[in-house]
C-alpha cells in the first residue's frame, strides 16, 4: 500500500466511522485542555502562595501557642487557631531583649459586635501593636490615610473588605466612627485591598490598637495574655 492509498483509506474510514473519529478527536481535545487548565491553575496558585510569603520577608516569625499549626490554621495571617498554652507579656519582653532582633508586635484575635448606620453586625477584629504595620509595608499597604500610632485610643484601620463590604452599601471611610462592643471608634485608614487566596479574613479584618483589643476583650483572655508574637 502506497502513500495515497493509505490516505484514502484513512478517509474512507473517517466517513464511515465519522462519531467514533470525532468522539475520540474530541476525547483528546478535551485531556489536553483539562491538563493545560490544572497546569494553569497549579501554576497561579503556587505563584500566589509564593507572593504572599515573600510579602512578610525572610526576616520574620510568628509565635503563636498551637499544638498543630497545620489543623488549626483557618487562612490569613490573622486567622483563628485553636491554642495550646499561653503567651504572655513577659514572653514579649524576652523576646526583645534577644540579640538580632530589631522589631516585636503583639497581637490579640477576637470577634466584637459592630454598628454603623444603624446595622448591626459582627465583626473580626485584631489588636495590634504599630510595629506590626512597620514590618509589613508590602503586604499592609495604606489606601487612605493612616495606620493608627502607639498610645492612641478608640481609633481603628479598616481592611479593604471590611471597609467596602462589611456593612453592605455602606462604605467605611477615613472619618467614619464605627461603634465595637458599643464604643466609639474613628477610622484613621483604610487598606489596600491584597486580594491574594490566603488573604481573605485579612482584607476583611478590622485593626485596633492592643490596649484597646485588650478592653474589648476583657474577661477573654488573661490580664497580660498575648495572642500572638510577631518578630524581625
Amino acid at each position: 500500500m502506497n502513500l495515497l492509498e493509505a490516505v484514502k483509506y484513512s478517509v474512507d474510514n473517517l466517513v464511515r466511522r465519522s462519531l467514533r473519529s470525532w468522539l475520540t478527536i474530541l476525547g483528546m481535545v478535551v485531556g489536553v485542555i483539562a491538563i493545560v487548565v490544572i497546569l494553569s491553575v497549579s501554576e497561579g496558585f503556587n505563584r500566589d502562595i509564593n507572593t504572599q510569603i515573600s510579602a512578610f520577608g525572610a526576616d520574620q516569625m510568628f509565635v503563636y501557642p498551637v499544638s498543630d499549626l497545620a489543623s488549626s490554621f483557618s487562612g490569613g495571617s490573622s486567622g483563628l487557631m485553636t491554642t495550646s498554652g499561653k503567651l504572655r507579656q513577659k514572653d514579649v519582653d524576652d523576646i526583645k531583649n534577644i540579640q538580632g532582633v530589631k522589631a516585636v508586635a503583639r497581637s490579640l484575635f477576637g470577634r466584637a459586635s459592630l454598628s454603623f448606620k444603624g446595622k448591626n453586625i459582627t465583626g473580626f477584629i485584631v489588636g495590634t501593636d504599630k510595629e506590626m504595620f512597620d514590618m509589613n509595608p508590602t503586604y499592609v499597604e495604606v489606601e487612605s490615610g493612616r495606620v493608627f500610632k502607639n498610645g492612641e485610643r478608640n481609633v481603628a484601620f479598616f481592611g479593604a473588605d471590611a471597609a467596602s463590604k462589611l456593612f453592605g452599601k455602606d462604605t467605611v471611610h477615613v472619618g467614619s466612627v464605627v461603634q465595637m462592643n458599643n464604643k466609639n471608634f474613628r477610622v484613621v485608614g483604610v487598606q489596600k485591598r491584597i486580594g491574594t487566596s490566603l488573604s481573605s479574613s485579612d482584607d476583611s479584618s478590622i485593626y485596633v490598637t492592643f490596649d484597646d483589643a485588650k478592653d474589648m476583650f476583657r474577661g477573654q483572655f488573661l490580664e497580660d495574655e498575648v495572642g500572638m508574637i510577631m518578630i524581625q
